[in-house]
């Protein structure tokens, strides 16, 4: 998971972070992701991203925990829409 140090970014900072890791992890294979690609897309040093993920697990971790918030907030969405439906 991030370090303590990436939770006191910006938040816009740390949106930019997710959307590039994301982004990484959607076209590429775990055994071939780049740190270096990542921080450029994302407009930070490498040696900063490593300051907030130390290694491949801990951005995998991050990235699973984002795509299971991003699915909870869809599911929320849609019991919302069918409980109005009901009403």
């Amino acid at each position: 998971m991030p370090t303590r140090r990436f939770a006191k970014l910006a938040d816009e900072k740390k949106e930019k972070i997710k959307d590039a890791v994301l982004c990484e992890y959607q076209r590429t294979a775990y055994g071939e992701l780049q740190f270096s690609r990542i921080a450029r897309a994302a407009q930070v040093s490498r040696a900063s991203l490593y300051t907030y993920f130390p290694d491949k697990e801990d951005l995998f971790r991050f990235v699973t925990a984002q795509l299971k918030e991003n699915s909870n907030r869809k599911d929320e969405k849609l019991e919302e829409g069918s409980l109005k439906e009901n009403e």
